[in-house]
């Protein structure tokens, strides 16, 4: 009877770590989940910003072709 009740609470001591080892590989993959969401997230923002960087640098180039046109163009009567 005594080795039986030592197997008993040896396999519930099993279930115990087992569930244990569960939990933290289940924290582990949402942390690994939500942490690539964050980072697409950050990268997406910071293509937006570059796009809108860009986007205001060709403005200016666009300002300054058209202000240097307007300048050498030969005065109207």
């Amino acid at each position: 009877m005594l080795p039986a009740a030592a197997a008993d609470r040896a396999s519930a001591g099993w279930l115990t770590r087992g569930a244990q080892v569960a939990r933290v590989a289940w924290v582990a993959w949402v942390a690994w989940v939500a942490w690539v969401a964050w980072v697409a997230q950050v990268a997406q923002v910071a293509q937006v910003a570059q796009v809108a960087q860009v986007a205001q640098v060709g403005q200016a180039a666009w300002v300054a072709i058209a202000i240097g046109r307007m300048a050498s163009a030969p005065a109207r009567p």
